[in-house]
């Protein structure tokens, strides 16, 4: 039985003979650092990987799968994991019918999938899956999705409950190597979370009537460490209103009639390991060192001219 685990580097893969060194190294230096990157992935998301194409996206996933079996169950650490569960928090292919939620093989049973943000949907455990994928494993709807009364009557039968966070209160206290999970208001969203890779402090702003509002700008990537290779995007806080700048697209919308990249919420998920939090924080202190006025401080840090 194989004894990869979720937070294995993604070279176990090597390891048991399942792809070459090459395409480990490709997928490392993409964001998929580990087989927990893996379980939680989309073919598509594969597929931009330089050297994988579409059959063999398909064939490590069904790899990672296979090698995972009926891990232990893991353990949490609640107080660094903080959840947003609300109609908000779920992906807006789910809501509209085209896809449902279930857990990674990584964290346990995928016996139900999940379309309502009942009481069990957590958005740091859960992935996005099309409904063909349930249908073929013939997982049953969660009887509390499928059931609104039973939801309800298990939501009156909670002695308290946890307040939904404001989207923009979780931007604006966001630290760096914090991930955050993104809903977008008119666009497909993603499964898995980004990590705050760049800060920067809020500005209040106040009006000639005296008015004050707050703005602010962070930077996420789909890699814990900031890796250069990886996704970014801005997240930009203006007032009541959050959206995505720089948007981490490389090809031709697949949306082309979304009106926006404007942002639905944000929910604080859980940190960054300590070793890729460490390296934010070195980066940051080489950000620190750029030339006054000049925004092109990027091309200076890679020529280790801030050092």
């Amino acid at each position: 039985m194989s004894k990869v685990t979720a937070t294995d580097d993604v070279h176990a893969l090597v390891d048991e003979d399942e792809v070459s060194e090459a395409i480990a190294d490709r997928l490392a230096d993409n964001g998929f650092e580990t087989i927990a990157d893996l379980l939680i992935a989309d073919q598509a998301d594969l597929e931009d990987v330089p050297y994988v194409g579409e059959q063999r996206a398909a064939d490590i996933l069904d790899v990672v799968d296979g090698l995972m079996g009926a891990p232990e169950p893991r353990d949490v650490d609640v107080e660094a994991t903080e959840s947003v569960v609300s109609e908000a928090a779920i992906p807006l292919s789910v809501r509209r019918g085209d896809a449902v939620l279930t857990k990674s093989s990584a964290y346990g049973s995928t016996d139900v999938f999940h379309t309502q943000a009942c009481q069990h949907v957590e958005t740091n455990d859960l992935v996005e899956r099309d409904r063909s994928w349930a249908e073929k494993r013939d997982l049953k709807e969660c009887q509390y999705c499928a059931d609104p009364d039973a939801r309800a009557r298990n939501a009156s039968a909670e002695d308290e409950t946890d307040p939904l966070v404001d989207p923009c209160e979780v931007v604006l206290e966001a630290t760096l190597g914090e991930k955050l999970q993104i809903t977008l208001a008119d666009r497909d969203a993603w499964a898995r979370p980004w990590n705050v890779i760049e800060t920067a402090e809020p500005t209040e702003w106040e009006s000639a009537t005296g008015e004050t509002w707050q703005t602010r700008r962070l930077r996420l990537s789909e890699s814990p460490s900031g890796k250069e290779a990886a996704r970014e995007f801005d997240l930009v806080l203006i007032d009541d209103e959050i959206r995505i700048e720089d948007p981490p697209v490389n090809r031709p919308s697949h949306q082309p009639d979304a009106r926006s990249w404007r942002v639905e919420s944000v929910g604080a998920v859980g940190r960054v390991s300590t070793t890729s939090l460490v390296q934010l924080q070195t980066d940051d202190e080489q950000g620190d060192a750029k030339p006054e006025g000049d925004d092109t401080w990027r091309q200076y840090q890679k020529r280790g001219e801030t050092a």
